[in-house]
């Protein structure tokens, strides 16, 4: 019977230090994950970000180009529109019209 009894002792405090092992370890790797997945997410949305940004230079220097100083008023709303496909069609629209003003009403019709 006693060594039955220090069997049970050594057994549970084994299985004790085994669980807590267990949760050192998926603690650890719990936060290396989260880690590595919030690194990946914040380089995603940089590279996102920068590419808006991008797009959104690439319009205001096209416009730039054909028609001089482009009031602020364009600027502004150019650099709130979100969207690269948006961007991408007022370059595109950029290319083939005659005026600022013309180009304002497409802006106005492509933020609505």
């Amino acid at each position: 019977m006693i060594e039955s009894a220090a069997y049970e002792i050594i057994k549970k405090e084994g299985f004790e230090e085994g669980i807590q092992q267990g949760i050192q370890q998926g603690i650890q790797q719990g936060i290396q994950q989260g880690i590595q997945q919030g690194i990946q997410q914040g380089i995603q949305q940089g590279i996102q970000q920068g590419l808006l940004l991008d797009a959104q230079e690439m319009l205001l220097d096209a416009l730039e180009e054909r028609f001089g100083i482009i009031p602020r008023s364009i600027a502004k709303k150019i650099k709130e529109i979100d969207s690269r496909e948006v961007l991408k069609a007022l370059f595109k629209i950029s290319m083939r019209i005659n005026s600022l003003e013309e180009f304002e009403e497409k802006l106005k019709i492509a933020m609505s």
